[in-house]
């Protein structure tokens, strides 16, 4: 198919230095648009089409070596990235030990990734206590505006193994009576 397709070459102008042939020639369509091809008309289909082929062979050849270096990118950006999607471990909670506090008012509700976080006040004491993340909460129907600064709340939490104020939210009973597991 592509022997059959003919193209001229223009004449080029004669001060040009890469086109120095005085006349113009007929050649296969495939050669008129290679710059091998302009600048020498006189060589044979058999060597111009090796030169595109050699420059076909080398842009597979640099695009698979794109494609290499885009893979080891991706690899060598995982193995750093793992660390970064790693989560910290929930150590710092005595899991084998519930406290409750109930009729406390909450001073800050923060719905925000990675962990939803609740303030509450109970007496003189602030608890800083940490809950799932937001799709996580979602799922067991917490929402931004489940709860505001002011609401009075019962809460079931594991504390820090430290003896500070805080710890893990398990559970929350609304002023409403509506239980909401964290």
């Amino acid at each position: 198919m592509l022997r059959n397709m003919r193209t001229t070459v223009s004449r080029p102008l004669l001060d040009s230095p890469v086109h120095r042939h005085r006349y113009s020639k007929t050649v296969p369509g495939w050669m008129a648009g290679s710059a091998d091809a302009a600048a020498r008309p006189r060589l044979g289909r058999r060597a111009v089409r090796h030169c595109v082929l050699r420059r076909k062979r080398g842009e597979i050849f640099r695009m698979y070596r794109i494609g290499k270096y885009t893979l080891a990118l991706g690899i060598c950006t995982a193995v750093i990235a793992e660390p970064v999607m790693a989560h910290h471990s929930f150590a710092m909670f005595d899991q084998n030990k519930l406290s409750e506090l109930k009729n406390v008012t909450v001073v800050q509700y923060t719905w925000g990734n990675p962990h939803v976080y609740i303030i509450i006040k109970s007496e003189d004491t602030a608890y800083t206590l940490e809950c799932g993340s937001i799709a996580n909460m979602s799922e067991m129907g917490w929402k931004f505006n489940t709860i505001k600064g002011g609401d009075k709340i019962d809460v079931v939490f594991y504390p820090l193994h430290n003896g500070k104020p805080g710890g893990a939210l398990k559970a929350a009973t609304l002023s409403n009576g509506k239980k909401l597991e964290a």
